[in-house]
């Protein structure tokens, strides 16, 4: 499935920033995996580390993307309704040119 194919993508990508995070601030993995261990103490980090470890398990991330995605939706409606309908004026360059 190319869902699949999609999420090992994001999956390694979120890997690698991670491993220049835990480069940059010259911790261990070893360190950082303790920190991970230790968040359930505190619902703010528990809730970063369960969206990290999330983008290994495909229905996780499938459910973070919707939720995602249904949240940008109704920022794009809350716009609308706010220009009584009207598609806001776009701010790119590029989409400037097009119209």
């Amino acid at each position: 499935m190319a869902c699949y194919g999609f999420v090992q993508g994001f999956s390694k990508m979120v890997d690698d920033l991670l491993c220049e995070l835990i480069a940059e601030m010259a911790i261990t993995r070893e360190g950082f995996y303790s920190a991970c261990e230790k968040s359930s103490n505190n619902p703010a980090h528990h809730r970063v580390v369960q969206q990290i470890l999330s983008v290994e398990d495909f229905a996780s991330f499938k459910r973070m993307m919707i939720k995602k995605n249904q949240q940008i939706n109704e920022i794009a409606l809350n716009e609308l309704l706010k220009n009584d309908g009207k598609a806001p004026q776009p701010i790119h360059p590029l989409a400037q040119q097009q119209q």
